[in-house]
């Protein structure tokens, strides 16, 4: 059995349960659709990304945006989810899952979102250069 390097591939890391796999310089692999469920949150944290992510699902849709909420140092992947909005379970402020805005007090800055692509049941996310 060939290595991913003997057969050309990337190197995989193991960083947690997903597998980090960049497909180029700017999309990096961030986990698999079958580790978020339908209105939940999975925080990713690795070194290649700007800052933490919360990949979300919500009506039948993935997301992905900082996970920092903008009002308090809160993860929004453990965030109520519901009607493509995440609710920061610190002070309940909600956000657009779509845009990032800020759709309910405390908060009244939006979050960033980032665009994403899902390949063979993987999320990918996209940087900007």
């Amino acid at each position: 059995m060939l290595t991913d390097d003997q057969a050309g591939h990337p190197p995989r890391q193991h960083e947690g349960k997903s597998t980090v796999l960049t497909l180029g310089p700017s999309e990096i692999y961030l986990c698999d659709t079958t580790d978020v469920s339908e209105g939940e949150g999975l925080r990713i944290e690795r070194p290649e990304l700007p800052e933490p992510i919360a990949v979300i699902s919500s009506e039948g849709q993935y997301f992905a945006v900082s996970d920092t909420c903008s009002h308090a140092d809160a993860s929004l992947a453990e965030g109520f989810v519901e009607n493509c909005q995440v609710e920061c379970p610190m002070h309940f402020a909600k956000f657009d899952l779509t845009t990032g805005r800020a759709c309910s007090l405390p908060a009244i800055f939006p979050i960033k979102t980032y665009p994403i692509q899902i390949v063979d049941q993987k999320i990918h996310l996209t940087l900007s250069d």
